[in-house]
């Protein structure tokens, strides 16, 4: 990787896909909010347990919310224990893991200060 910054989300892709309704965007924001750290510790769980279908499953889950917000770091870092999951070889699933939850992290600080600059706007 180089040091070009990465976009964390896609703002206007983001304002575009909930139709410029920037009270469904804040909802939608924090339902992500809520359901993250659910997803992530579910996800915690199956990879402790060697249970790669349910890897795969949470990893889908968190890649399509990511998806929903053009968020390309966070929905590559998913797909990433996704197909390791389907692949059934989880050895590389807890780095897998941390690097999801930092681009999560990342995501949902960006998300909130997006959202609430829109309700200020």
């Amino acid at each position: 990787m180089g040091d070009t910054p990465t976009v964390v989300l896609d703002e206007a892709a983001t304002l575009d896909r909930v139709g410029g309704d920037v009270e469904f965007l804040a909802e939608i924001a924090d339902l992500f909010q809520e359901d993250c750290p659910k997803l992530v510790g579910e996800l915690r769980d199956a990879i402790a347990r060697g249970d790669r279908v349910m890897v795969e499953r949470k990893a889908y889950t968190l890649k399509g919310s990511a998806a929903n917000f053009g968020a390309e770091p966070a929905r590559r870092a998913a797909l990433k224990l996704e197909l390791l999951g389907r692949g059934g070889d989880l050895k590389e699933a807890p780095q897998a893991l941390t690097e999801l939850e930092v681009e999560i992290n990342r995501l949902t600080g960006a998300l909130q200060a997006f959202a609430n600059k829109c309700r200020t706007s």
